[in-house]
């Protein structure tokens, strides 16, 4: 579940995430994924019995498969100190499955509902039929749906900023602790995204909770006007081409990302929800309504 290598900061799967939340959402709100259910993420605190660990690891399981809506069978959760990673699940058609977490994590109760609420993510995509033929893709998507199903704000509640002094004084460093493959903004994101509610009352330090506030700074950013996502000068661009066009009636693209495109009735842009694209008229302000997720955001073009 943990990536190999450097841990990466700021928004780097922002693409990803965007095409994730494309899937996902739109899916969740017509039904095609269940509903997500009240605060799932809180059932840790009464299930985990850290004085009997593989037991207890067994019954949380089964309440998050069933914050999932799935149909299990036998769960069986196992602890492997050799583990390169923190959590690997196997995949297939029974109604069984088997989890595998590395030990050092036993004592560790809100870890193992992140991880197992990411591991039994992959099992429900696999059940639907949600898979990326790329392994980061893969994870990214798994990462995005435990977020919107809640179980983010335990992923995100298990960062954590420590800083070491050298020996002579002379120095200071910090060392990063977290899970997942999203950065800590990211799930953030994910989670204001969702809508997921009560996220910063279950963050028990101030990392965390500088890292949701940013990312949903960044969602609210999404919320803003068509143009809102772009950078300074592509909006200068916008607003220039949107003077010719509306003279002239060529048809120009925004940009050469293609994010947005401009004729001379319509502007196109992506849902501040779920990204997918929508287009309106030109030089209007109106309430948009996106046809995938039903979310509706006023606009002027």
């Amino acid at each position: 579940m943990l990536p190999a290598g450097p841990l990466a900061q700021g928004f780097p799967h922002l693409g990803s995430i965007r095409r994730s939340l494309r899937t996902l959402i739109p899916r969740i709100r017509d039904g095609r994924l269940p509903a997500v259910p009240g605060r799932p993420w809180t059932a840790w605190s009464t299930v985990y019995d850290m004085l009997e660990p593989e037991l207890s690891v067994q019954r949380l399981a089964r309440v998050i498969a069933d914050a999932y809506h799935l149909k299990v069978g036998t769960i069986v959760v196992t602890f492997d100190p050799n583990l390169p990673v923190p959590g690997r699940v196997a995949l297939g058609a029974s109604d069984d499955f088997i989890i595998e977490l590395k030990s050092n994590l036993k004592l560790l109760p809100r870890d193992i509902s992140a991880v197992l609420g990411h591991e039994v993510a992959h099992i429900f995509l696999h059940r639907h039929g949600l898979r990326r033929p790329d392994t980061l893709e893969d994870e990214i998507l798994t990462d995005t749906a435990a977020a919107l199903y809640g179980f983010g704000v335990l992923a995100l509640d298990t960062y954590s900023v420590s800083q070491h002094t050298s020996a002579d004084g002379q120095g200071v460093t910090y060392t990063e602790r977290r899970l997942g493959y999203l950065t800590p903004v990211e799930v953030g994101y994910v989670l204001e995204k969702g809508g997921v509610a009560g996220t910063p009352e279950h963050l028990t330090s101030h990392a965390p909770m500088a890292a949701f506030r940013k990312g949903a700074r960044r969602h609210r950013r999404d919320l803003g006007a068509p143009l809102a996502d772009c950078p300074w000068w592509s909006r200068g661009w916008y607003r220039l081409w949107r003077w010719i066009t509306l003279l002239s009636g060529w048809t120009i693209p925004l940009t050469e990302r293609r994010v947005f495109g401009l004729s001379r009735q319509h502007v196109e842009f992506r849902c501040p929800i779920c990204t997918q694209r929508l287009r309106l008229p030109v030089g209007k302000a109106v309430r948009a309504t996106c046809g995938t997720c039903r979310h509706t955001v006023p606009c002027e073009t």
